[in-house]
């Protein structure tokens, strides 16, 4: 038996269309000839890009178990497009179907994103990767993207951003702010390691 897991919880029959309802039921059942007619019906009449973007993956699921693979791209490109944040249960969902949704994101035009920092010397890592120093403006996958940024002998910032198409985004990280105990400590380590240094410099001269 098939379960559709859309963000982690089954779709529930009040929050979309009774037609979807009874697509999910028969997608449970395993009949998934069927399946499809109640979405593509639903489209018809489906109200906002939420809506619209359930429907479009549980064709996608649909579609891919019954071997309709590029159909199945196709319908998971049209639910990212409807709701760039899309996401399955990656505990639930075939692995199959997890990256053909990776891959119609990716296939997606890029976003636009720029990023700057009320820091200095700050450079930017996204997802992992680095784009080197701040600011400066990428174009990126759409959907949630995680920023991390920071610089030498500074706690590191971090963000989450949402990047669709058609819609640049701006973002500007703020710099920790240091307490003065804090700088105070550092300042003080600095100037031992002088002494020390200047001390065993002269050690060495006598």
């Amino acid at each position: 038996m098939r379960a559709l897991i859309i963000e982690g919880a089954l779709v529930p029959a009040v929050a979309l269309s009774q037609s979807l309802a009874e697509a999910e039921a028969l997608y449970a059942d395993g009949g998934l000839a069927a399946a499809l007619k109640a979405p593509d019906a639903a489209l018809v009449t489906a109200k906002g890009t939420l809506e619209v973007s359930k429907l479009q993956v549980l064709r996608g699921l649909v579609l891919l178990a019954v071997g309709k693979k590029d159909e199945a791209h196709a319908a998971l490109s049209q639910a990212l497009m409807a709701d760039a944040a899309r996401q399955l249960d990656t505990s639930r969902t075939p692995p199959a179907a997890l990256a053909l949704l990776e891959q119609a994101r990716e296939a997606l035009p890029p976003g636009s994103l720029a990023v700057s920092s009320t820091g200095s010397g700050v450079t930017l890592r996204i997802g992992g990767v680095d784009f080197g120093p701040l600011p400066l403006t990428t174009r990126i996958s759409i959907g949630r993207n995680v920023l991390e940024a920071g610089a030498p002998g500074t706690p590191a910032m971090r963000a989450e951003v949402l990047v669709r198409i058609g819609e640049p985004r701006a973002v500007e990280l703020a710099a920790p702010v240091e307490r003065p105990s804090a700088v105070a400590s550092r300042h003080s380590v600095c100037r031992k390691r002088s002494r020390r240094t200047t001390q065993r410099r002269a050690a060495a001269r006598g």
